[in-house]
């Protein structure tokens, strides 16, 4: 469990390999990664195995033509796809019905919002998004979560972006989609955008006050003891917590943690 709870440091870390754009197709292998962990197979001098490490895959994608550029980790143990190239290929030709046209949604809803998002801003957002199903070439069907990052080895940081793409399917159990932004360092500011219309657009996707009670729910408190510490009911508790589950998908409240962890809504 500390491994799967440090992924977002070591993402970080990866992020600030730079590496100009025009060589990430020999890009090595960051060093930190070796000490790491003794799982990690070294795969020649342009790519590595870290699935027993991060449980997922890092794309390096031209954030134009969707192109994956670089990959480190195995398609083939995600989705079983030994390798791809096009990203938006690789999603429309295993997603479900349902989510077909998810991924438009997300990307109007995405540009609307960088309209209202600072100059300064717009090469330093977060962008998480939450149970996209595709299907395994096995037959079964596997609901992904994706941090997606500007890459700071680019001239232009928003040219190529990170992806990193990890399996949630043991975690969630809903249709729902959900996508959310954060920018602005020590006080982040949000957008959010749910796949249920049921969701108000652009709020976040927890309340503060939902907040406050995940961050008790993290540390183990009971719903009593959360209700005695924010001065309200056992049953508010109850009724909020059911509520965070149902919106992020979460099949209990141990995935609901992670998830929210995963979309950086709890540090």
């Amino acid at each position: 469990m500390s491994v799967f709870l440090s992924l977002d440091n070591i993402t970080s870390k990866v992020l600030s390999h730079y590496v100009p754009v025009n060589e990430l197709k020999e890009l090595p292998p960051p060093p930190f990664l070796s000490s790491l962990s003794p799982s990690i197979t070294k795969m020649g001098s342009s790519s590595f195995e870290f699935k027993t490490l991060l449980d997922g895959v890092l794309l390096f994608v031209d954030s134009k033509s969707l192109q994956i550029v670089q990959t480190i980790g195995s398609f083939d143990e995600l989705i079983g796809i030994r390798t791809t190239k096009d990203l938006r290929l690789m999603y429309y030709s295993r997603a479900t019905i349902e989510q077909f046209h998810i991924p438009d949604k997300i990307t109007q809803w995405f540009s609307k919002c960088m309209n209202h998002i600072p100059a300064f801003y717009k090469d330093k957002i977060e962008l998480s998004i939450g149970g996209l199903k595709v299907q395994h070439t096995n037959g079964n069907w596997v609901t992904l979560h994706a941090n997606v990052y500007p890459f700071e080895g680019a001239k232009d940081r928003l040219e190529v972006v990170c992806i990193l793409l990890r399996e949630i399917t043991y975690m969630h159990d809903s249709k729902d989609v959900w996508a959310r932004i954060s920018y602005g360092g020590t006080q982040p500011k949000t957008f959010a955008w749910h796949s249920s219309e049921k969701v108000k657009k652009n709020k976040d996707l927890l309340s503060l006050r939902e907040k406050e009670i995940l961050e008790q729910v993290k540390n183990r408190k009971s719903n009593e003891e959360i209700g005695e510490l924010l001065f309200i009911s056992k049953h508010t508790v109850h009724q909020h917590r059911k509520n965070m589950m149902a919106r992020l998908g979460a099949v209990d409240s141990t995935a609901l943690v992670e998830l929210a962890r995963m979309s950086k809504l709890l540090d």
